[in-house]
C-alpha cells in the first residue's frame, strides 16, 4: 500500500434500491440464526423419539433407573450446546460452502463419543442403542435441515 491508498477515502458501492442496508442484513442474519435453532431443536426432538421408539417400542425401559423422560430434554440442551459451541450459528459459516455441514458433524460426532465415555465412566445405565439411534438420526437430519433451510436461503 502507498500512503495515497491509506488517505484516500474508501467508497463504498450504492446499493440499489430495494437492496437491504447493513443494519437490515444483520437483522435478517439473526433471524436466520433463530430460525436455524428452532429447526435444530425440532430435529434433535423428532430424532431423540425416533431413538427411543426403535429402541423400546411402546414399552417402558426394563433393568432401567434411568428416566428417559428427563434424559431427552437434557440431551437436546447439551446438543444445541454443542452446536453453539463448535460455531455453526456462526455468520460466517451459515449457508456457505461445506464447513457449515462439517461442523454440525463434527459437534454431534464428539458430543456422543464425549457421552459414551462419560456413560461408560460413571457407569450410568442409558441404552446404547437408544443413543446410537438417536445420534445417527439426529446427525443426518440436522444436515437435511440445514441443507432445506439453505435452499431456502438462497431462494
Amino acid at each position: 500500500m502507498t500512503s495515497a491508498t491509506l488517505l484516500t477515502p474508501a467508497r463504498t458501492l450504492p446499493t440499489p434500491e430495494g437492496t437491504p442496508s447493513g443494519a437490515a442484513t444483520r437483522i435478517d442474519e439473526r433471524a436466520y440464526i433463530r430460525l436455524l435453532v428452532v429447526l435444530d431443536s425440532v430435529v434433535l426432538t423428532i430424532a431423540l423419539l425416533v431413538g427411543y421408539l426403535a429402541r423400546f417400542g411402546d414399552e417402558e425401559p426394563s433393568g432401567s433407573k434411568v428416566p428417559y423422560v428427563l434424559v431427552a430434554p437434557g440431551l437436546v440442551l447439551l446438543w444445541l450446546v454443542s452446536l453453539k459451541a463448535l460455531g455453526c450459528y456462526d455468520d460466517r459459516v451459515i449457508g456457505y460452502g461445506a464447513d457449515e455441514y462439517r461442523r454440525v458433524s463434527t459437534a454431534s460426532l464428539r458430543l456422543a463419543g464425549g457421552i459414551a465415555i462419560v456413560g461408560y465412566v460413571a457407569d450410568v445405565g442409558v441404552s446404547r442403542g437408544f443413543l446410537a439411534i438417536s445420534f445417527a438420526v439426529g446427525t443426518l437430519g440436522l444436515e437435511a435441515a440445514r441443507f432445506g433451510a439453505r435452499k431456502r436461503l438462497h431462494r
